[in-house]
């Protein structure tokens, strides 16, 4: 149900009230281009005229998406990619505070392949948790992309040859999004 207008109504109704504790209330929305048509229609009213207490942050990969009466109504940033040395130093403070034991060439090799993003570093933290040397290290990494995109790319055959067994698809999409993927939502035209 993520975007449909039911469940950001109830969000922006209760963006309304004040807050129990504290003065503010911040609502985030991430994979805002994934709303519909009728659900920003709903939120450009609250945007328009927000509640004093209320804060709105919009996320998206893909700003095109984004309505221009919403884009002429707020303030955009646009986050550039982490530095692969960034990453390396983020990843050799979270290795000392959870006590990972990752060396230095492994914490070098996730940095160098997380694509500039602090949560593809942090997944590959955890993936390479049990690796004892670099080259098993470099292998769980392997492995964990081709396990992530394999269901995705079935989805896309599946699609194309208009073989629309939905238990399937939904099961495959299930699994990328449980690997932290995107949500993958299908809809039948007829």
């Amino acid at each position: 149900r993520h975007g449909d207008i039911e469940t950001l109504k109830d969000t922006i109704e209760d963006m309304e009230y004040q807050p129990l504790k504290g003065q503010n209330k911040m609502l985030i929305l991430d994979e805002v281009h994934a709303v519909s048509t009728k659900a920003w229609q709903s939120l450009l009213k609250i945007i328009e005229q927000p509640p004093a207490h209320a804060y709105f942050a919009l996320c998206t990969t893909e700003s095109k998406k984004i309505p221009e009466t919403i884009k002429t109504r707020v303030t955009t940033y646009t986050l550039n990619s982490v530095s692969i040395k960034n990453l390396y130093d983020y990843a050799s403070v979270v290795n000392e505070i959870e006590d990972l034991q990752r060396t230095d060439e492994m914490l070098r090799l996730i940095a160098s392949n997380s694509n500039g993003s602090v949560r593809q570093l942090l997944n590959y933290l955890g993936v390479i948790r049990p690796a004892a040397t670099l080259e098993e290290a470099a292998s769980m990494i392997q492995t964990y992309v081709e396990d992530t995109t394999k269901p995705l790319y079935k989805i896309i055959q599946n699609v194309a040859k208009r073989n629309l067994d939905w238990k399937l698809l939904v099961d495959l999409a299930e699994q990328v999004e449980s690997w932290g993927g995107k949500r993958v939502t299908f809809r039948t035209y007829v």
